[in-house]
C-alpha cells in the first residue's frame, strides 16, 4: 500500500476536488484490492480470500465490513485500534490477529462458532460477553489485558490463555 497515494487522495478530498465516495472507489479499485476505504477506516471487504490482511494505515473497521465472507483468517496491522460490530456472520473464521487493537465491541466475537485462535496485542480490557459461546475457541493471547469482563469466556472450550497482566476478572 502506498501511503503517499492515500495521503494525496485524502488531501484532494479535503480540498473539495473529489467526494469521499469517489476517492474511496479509486483507492479500492486501484490500490487496496477488494477493500472500500474512507480516510483511515475500512468500510467493506469485497473479496473472497481465505486469509485477509487489512492494509497498514487502517485505524478502524466498521460494522458489517466482513459480513457473510468465507474468511478463515483476519490479520490486522498494528495501526488498527478499533473494530466495531460483530464477526458472527463470518461463518468460517478461525483466526483473528490484531496486535494493535485497543478497543472492540462486546459483540465482536460473541457466538462465533468457528473461531479457534484470537491474538489481541494491545487491548487492556476484554468486555463483558466478548467470547460468549465461542464453542471452538481454544487459544487466546492477550498479553496486555488487565481486566476481563463478566461472562467473557462463558460457554467456551478455551485451553490456552496467555494473559500475564490480568488483575481483575469480573
Amino acid at each position: 500500500v502506498d501511503n503517499k497515494i492515500l495521503h494525496y487522495a485524502t488531501s484532494l478530498t479535503n480540498k473539495g476536488f473529489f467526494s469521499n465516495i469517489i476517492v474511496s472507489k479509486i483507492l479500492s479499485d486501484s490500490y487496496f484490492n477488494n477493500f472500500s476505504i474512507e480516510n483511515d477506516t475500512l468500510i467493506h471487504y469485497y473479496g473472497h480470500d481465505d486469509v485477509v490482511e487489512i492494509p497498514d494505515g487502517i485505524t478502524r473497521v466498521v460494522e458489517g465490513a466482513f459480513k457473510w465472507k468465507p474468511i478463515k483468517t483476519i490479520k490486522c496491522p498494528p495501526s488498527l485500534k478499533r473494530f466495531d460490530g460483530t464477526l458472527i456472520k463470518c461463518e468460517k473464521l478461525e483466526c483473528f490477529e490484531a496486535p494493535g487493537l485497543e478497543e472492540f465491541s462486546t459483540e465482536l466475537f460473541s457466538k462465533n462458532k468457528t473461531i479457534k485462535k484470537v491474538v489481541l496485542g494491545s487491548a487492556q480490557k476484554i468486555p463483558k460477553d466478548a467470547f460468549y459461546s465461542c464453542t471452538s475457541l481454544r487459544n487466546v493471547i492477550i498479553p496486555n489485558v488487565k481486566t476481563i469482563g463478566s461472562y467473557a469466556f462463558h460457554n467456551c472450550a478455551v485451553t490456552i490463555v496467555e494473559a500475564p497482566l490480568v488483575q481483575e476478572v469480573k
